[in-house]
């Protein structure tokens, strides 16, 4: 406890970090101004590695901090990404400064906390809440089966990192697109965009699965561990899939304003998902998690894709 608290202080500091980044990302990117995000991750990623070697191993004449070194590195690193994404905000606000009065700042503030509850209640719901559900089941079934799971969801985590993004392209131009009352465009977008993350994703689980014993060993050195990951590994690559019409449909309602529609979603298969997960998890052990997870996302996937099409 005292090795995840020295960790956990110093990293709380990022989930303010993360939510400012989020917004410059989405401000660039309906400027179609994606190069920044680009150079905001590379240096704030070769920032991270940096410090994270150096604070943890106290390397470079730096302290020996351990643990805390790896979250304080992390800080370090997005602050960095946070000044790529300010300098030229800052520059560009002030050549286009526009006052604002108190009764039009009351009307945006009002406006956000709308939409804001609705959508917090859904990220709550499936990132958080959701999340600790299955983490309880997991852990409940032993060091070992945890050990696997987080092997898994790491290397789950970097496998779908195309999703978001291709997902936040394909919102993007669809939203414009639907401004501009090019219907037709809307459903183009939405279907390439899916379809190409699909295959992106493919390919990536391809690259995984024939590589997997190495990507393993540069994570972990317990071959038990190892073994039994590679003995779930497909399962892996089903959630991934499941989980891009999950991802691409989602953000799209949301930009829509049917983020109420999709909280009514998530509330329904949260409740489903959940007590089907704590039944699957002792039955048929992580499998039986990973199957749950899966039909949720492509349950979803299909609710959210008859949404958007009622929406055409």
């Amino acid at each position: 406890m005292t090795e995840l608290l020295s960790y956990f202080y110093p990293a709380s500091f990022t989930v303010l970090q993360n939510m400012l980044i989020f917004q410059y990302s989405a401000y660039y990117r309906n400027q179609f101004n994606t190069k920044i995000s680009f150079f905001s991750t590379a240096i704030s990623t070769t920032v991270n590695l940096f410090f994270d070697a150096s604070l943890v191993y106290g390397f470079c004449g730096m302290p020996q901090l351990g643990t805390a070194g790896a979250a304080w590195g992390s800080v370090i690193g997005l602050f960095a990404g946070l000044l790529v994404y300010q300098i030229p905000y800052y520059v560009n606000k002030q050549k286009t400064r526009v006052a604002i009065t108190c009764k039009e700042k009351r009307q945006i503030v009002q406006k956000l906390i709308k939409i804001y509850l609705t959508l917090f209640g859904q990220e709550f719901l499936e990132n958080s809440l959701f999340v600790f559900i299955i983490f309880g089941v997991v852990a409940r079934m032993g060091t070992h089966h945890m050990a696997v799971h987080n092997l898994l969801i790491t290397i789950g985590s970097v496998m779908e990192l195309p999703i978001y993004a291709y997902a936040m392209a394909t919102q993007t131009y669809a939203l414009q697109s639907r401004a501009a009352g090019h219907v037709k465009q809307v459903k183009k977008y939405l279907s390439i965009g899916y379809k190409f993350t699909v295959i992106i994703i493919i390919g990536i689980s391809l690259f995984c699965y024939i590589g997997q014993k190495h990507i393993f060993k540069w994570i972990v050195s317990d071959d038990s561990v190892i073994l039994s990951a590679e003995n779930l590994i497909l399962w892996l690559f089903v959630m991934a899939l499941t989980k891009v019409g999950y991802q691409i449909y989602m953000v799209y309602l949301q930009g829509i304003g049917k983020e109420r529609d999709v909280l009514q979603s998530t509330i329904a298969a949260m409740i489903i998902a959940s007590i089907s997960i704590v039944v699957s998890g002792k039955v048929f052990s992580l499998s039986g998690v990973y199957f749950v997870i899966s039909s949720k996302y492509l349950i979803l996937s299909m609710v959210y894709f008859r949404q958007s099409k009622s929406m055409e």
